[in-house]
């Protein structure tokens, strides 16, 4: 700030104060967005995986309650996961956001089939699973499922299930 030759002072910044704080302000953000649009991204990624797992839960409740057995499935076009009961009766379940997709699912016990579904038996049990999801900028995240849904394990990346560092521990 400056001040005048008469003594009384004259409020304001020069312009070199004010270049000065603009150029830390733009460096500031440059490294702050690029931050945020990757948080935002995981979140969706995130929020989608989570949805996910409470369908789970309570697809694999109501097999129990009903005592019938319960198929999730997965349409990839649609990116939409509903239910099939045994008798026939179909519900809507939850569709991911656009960016969110669902790359395979892999069990245990599974013959090779393209098509992606988790079977629930009449007490609510599945196989050991693992359900890959991918965001469109590249993360990935793998739902392990136990086969008494004791627990559920969400991972960073695509894990496998013969991953013998991996254990189902609630």
């Amino acid at each position: 700030m400056r001040m005048s030759i008469a003594g009384s002072s004259e409020q304001g910044f020069t312009l070199i104060e004010l270049i000065v704080v603009m150029a830390l302000i733009s460096l500031t953000v440059s490294f702050a967005v690029p931050q945020i649009r990757s948080s935002l991204y995981t979140n969706e990624l995130n929020s989608a995986v989570r949805r996910f797992v409470g369908v789970v839960a309570e697809i694999g409740q109501e097999a129990r309650l009903k005592r019938a057995a319960v198929v999730l499935r997965y349409d990839r076009q649609q990116r939409l996961f509903t239910t099939a009961k045994g008798d026939g009766e179909k519900n809507q379940g939850v569709r991911l956001p656009d960016s969110v997709q669902v790359t395979g699912i892999d069990a245990a016990h599974r013959s090779e089939s393209t098509e992606l579904s988790i079977a629930f038996d009449q007490r609510g049990y599945t196989d050991r699973m693992a359900v890959y999801f991918r965001h469109d900028n590249g993360d990935e995240q793998t739902v392990l499922l136990s086969p008494f849904l004791g627990s559920v394990r969400i991972v960073d990346g695509h894990v496998s299930l013969d991953d013998t560092r991996l254990t189902l521990t609630r």
